[in-house]
């Protein structure tokens, strides 16, 4: 079984017990996006490996537009075979989903999401 983890490294705020690389500023998430399609694209051998899972975390990849995060996986399916029945997961916040969002992930080909909660506290 083979997985590809990317890591989309922006968030909102900055939480006091992460430890993963992180920006709260998305100024350069232009520029990211461009090299993490052309790392995918570097590192593929070819087709080599049958990608069973896909798995985008963070950060905070629900903060990315629907068509960065499918454009993403066009790359992805462009250079490796992607099983038909592949675990593509997408990590969100509670308050970045929208049935807009929920349904435009669905059509890119995101198949499970993992909800994260920090809190329980609403905002005021």
């Amino acid at each position: 079984m083979s997985g590809i983890y990317i890591h989309i490294p922006f968030c909102r705020q900055a939480c006091n017990y992460c430890n993963f690389h992180f920006a709260t500023s998305l100024s350069k998430k232009e520029a990211m996006l461009v090299a993490i399609n052309k790392e995918i694209v570097l590192t593929a051998e070819d087709g080599k490996w049958l990608v069973n899972t896909i798995y985008f975390g963070g950060g905070t990849p629900s903060l990315m537009e629907v068509e960065e995060i499918a454009t993403i996986l066009n790359t992805i399916q462009s250079v490796y075979k992607v099983d038909g029945g592949a675990e593509i997961t997408l990590e969100a916040n509670p308050d970045d989903l929208t049935e807009e969002k929920l349904k435009g992930w669905r059509a890119a080909g995101i198949n499970r999401l993992s909800i994260g909660v920090q809190s329980f506290l609403k905002k005021t």
